[in-house]
C-alpha cells in the first residue's frame, strides 16, 4: 500500500475470522519508507468478489471493454471445461445467500457456465445474450454457504465453446453484522435476517415488540441488552463462548429460546443447555433421568451427578 499524500488512501479486501486479527504491511521495495497515519477497517454486509483476483484455468484478463469495475474483467476460458474460481468466499456462519453476477455473452442463447458450489453442481447460468459493452447482472437461486471459507466455481459449458466476460459478483447473505454498539432500531431487518454481534459489542432492543426476525448471535463477550423489550426469533438466540468469555445477556425480561454453547477446556466434554423459558423454569427436572434433567461433571470422580 502506497500513498503519495496523507489524502491518498488504498482500498482492499479481507476476510477476517472473528476473534483477534493480525494486519501487517510490507513494502515491495528495498528502498524508501512509507508514512501511515492510521487504518480504517468498514464491515461489509454484502463483499463484493473481483474476477480478476480469482483462479483461473485458459482464460485472460482483460479490459478492452468499458464500464468494469476493478482493474479489469476476465474472459472466461476458450474451451469446454475452462473455469474461473473464487476459493476465498467468507461467511462468519452457516448461512444461506444469493450471488449477483456482473458478466456479459455476446453470443445469441448466452455462454452458458455451470455454477459450482464447494463442489457442488447449482444450475447453469448466462444463457441470455449480453453485448459486450453492455454489462448485465443475474442474480442465481439461493446457495448454501459453510461457516468459513467457501469455493464459487464458473465452468464453460456450451456448444460454442466459450465463456462470458465475467467483473464480479456480489455475495448477499441474510447475515447482518454488528460491530459497534446499536439499538437495534437502527438495522435493516426482515423475517430471515440473522444478526451477528461481534465481540466486545452490545445490541440493544430499544422497541417493543421489535420486528421478527430469524436468529441472533452473540460471540463471546458480546451483550444483548433487553431492558423492558422483547425480541421475537424464529431460530432463537444463541450465546457463544470460548477462552475470552461468555455472551450475556441484559434486562428484565425473557427470552424465550436461548441456546448457551458452552466453553470448555482440551480433554473435557461438551454440554448445551435445555431450552428453559420464562413459564418452565421453576419446574424444570434436574435430575440425569428426566428428558430436560441437567447435570454437572465431576471430574474428580469421572461422572456426570444431579445440579441439586
Amino acid at each position: 500500500m502506497q500513498a503519495t499524500a496523507w489524502k491518498d488512501s488504498k482500498v482492499i479486501t479481507a476476510y477476517l475470522p472473528a476473534g483477534t486479527n493480525t494486519l501487517r504491511l510490507t513494502t515491495s521495495t528495498t528502498t524508501g519508507t512509507i508514512l501511515i497515519d492510521e487504518l480504517k477497517l468498514t464491515e461489509l454486509s454484502s463483499p463484493v468478489y473481483q474476477a480478476e483476483n480469482a483462479t483461473t484455468a485458459n482464460q485472460a484478463e482483460v479490459s478492452n471493454w468499458a464500464g468494469f469495475n476493478g482493474t479489469g474483467f476476465i474472459k472466461v476460458g476458450a474451451t469446454n471445461g475452462s473455469y474461473l474460481e473464487f476459493s476465498n468466499v467468507y461467511a462468519p456462519i452457516a448461512t444461506s445467500a444469493t450471488l449477483k453476477i456482473r458478466y456479459t455473452a455476446d453470443t445469441d442463447g448466452g455462454r452458458p457456465c455451470d455454477l459450482y458450489v464447494n463442489n457442488t453442481f447449482i444450475q447453469s447460468l448466462f444463457t441470455v445474450r449480453a453485448y459486450w459493452n453492455d454489462w448485465k447482472e443475474q442474480t442465481t437461486q439461493s446457495i448454501n454457504l459453510n461457516a468459513g471459507m467457501n469455493t464459487i466455481k464458473f465452468v464453460v459449458n456450451n456448444s460454442i465453446p466459450n465463456g462470458p466476460n465475467i467483473d464480479q459478483f456480489e455475495c448477499i447473505t441474510t447475515i447482518v453484522p454488528v460491530s459497534v454498539n446499536k439499538n437495534i432500531s437502527e438495522l435493516t431487518l426482515s423475517s430471515s435476517t440473522q444478526i451477528l454481534v461481534a465481540a466486545g459489542t452490545t445490541l440493544t432492543l430499544d422497541n417493543s415488540p421489535a420486528q421478527s426476525i430469524s436468529k441472533i448471535i452473540l460471540t463471546p463477550t458480546a451483550k444483548l441488552s433487553l431492558g423492558s423489550n422483547t425480541i421475537t426469533t424464529s431460530n432463537g438466540v444463541v450465546l457463544q463462548s470460548d477462552a475470552t468469555g461468555t455472551a450475556t445477556l441484559t434486562g428484565n425480561n425473557a427470552v424465550p429460546n436461548a441456546t448457551v454453547q458452552q466453553y470448555v477446556t482440551a480433554g473435557r466434554n461438551w454440554y448445551v443447555s435445555p431450552s428453559v423459558t420464562l413459564a418452565a423454569y421453576s419446574t424444570l427436572n434436574r435430575g440425569k433421568g428426566g428428558v430436560d434433567g441437567i447435570v454437572e461433571w465431576d471430574e474428580e470422580n469421572k461422572e456426570w451427578d444431579n445440579v441439586t
